[in-house]
């Protein structure tokens, strides 16, 4: 899919760049989800603000192992403001892969958050997305598989920018912003508790 790109009258660079890379197949029948995507993450490239505390948490991986991630390169090159993000749209068997080799882990995640070093660029990372985990949590959860994925795509669009959940302040404020954002493209709270849950427990 091509990145993403503004009509106006007089030609300009577009601050969003969204680069979406489908190594799954079975991503190309969700189109909605991936409209739904692309808004939650053009909105958080566009208005959420870097994080203040530059934590690294264990979704996110130096770009230094970037070779493992098969992205190509794709930071913005032009020296305008834009902000650009990769996002692979991958198989089970492939986020177990990565997090296997960044996080030694051996089982597919939902989504894996990958900042870029070189911030220089406007390229801010590379996220990626299982399509197995991504749909079988979206039924379990009672949520649409567009909803659910537009919220881990925003997810790990903020890892990128710095925020973090590994403390609970953290966690209140970057969770805060997701319902927030996708609350602006009509996404549901994510994490409204609901039936399934345990007492207390969030979705």
């Amino acid at each position: 899919m091509p990145g993403v790109t503004r009509k106006s009258g007089k030609k300009r660079a577009a601050r969003v760049r969204i680069h979406f890379i489908v190594e799954e197949p079975k991503w190309e029948a969700e189109l909605s989800a991936l409209r739904l995507m692309r808004r939650a993450l053009r909105l958080v490239l566009e208005t959420a603000p870097p994080a203040s505390a530059g934590a690294v948490s264990d979704c996110d991986y130096p770009r230094k192992k970037q070779g493992m991630t098969r992205f190509p390169p794709m930071g913005n090159r032009s020296g305008s403001s834009a902000r650009s993000i990769a996002v692979l749209l991958a198989s089970n068997a492939k986020l177990r892969r990565l997090n296997f080799a960044f996080r030694r882990k051996n089982k597919a995640t939902n989504v894996l958050s990958f900042p870029d070093a070189d911030s220089g660029t406007g390229h801010l990372g590379d996220i990626a997305l299982a399509f197995g985990v991504v749909r079988e949590e979206s039924r379990a959860q009672g949520k649409s598989f567009a909803a659910h994925a537009a919220h881990l795509a925003a997810h790990g669009a903020l890892h990128l920018l710095g925020y973090d959940h590994a403390k609970k302040t953290d966690a209140r404020v970057m969770e805060g912003l997701e319902i927030r954002l996708l609350g602006r493209i009509r996404v549901p709270d994510p994490y409204a508790p609901r039936l399934y849950t345990r007492a207390g427990r969030p979705a």
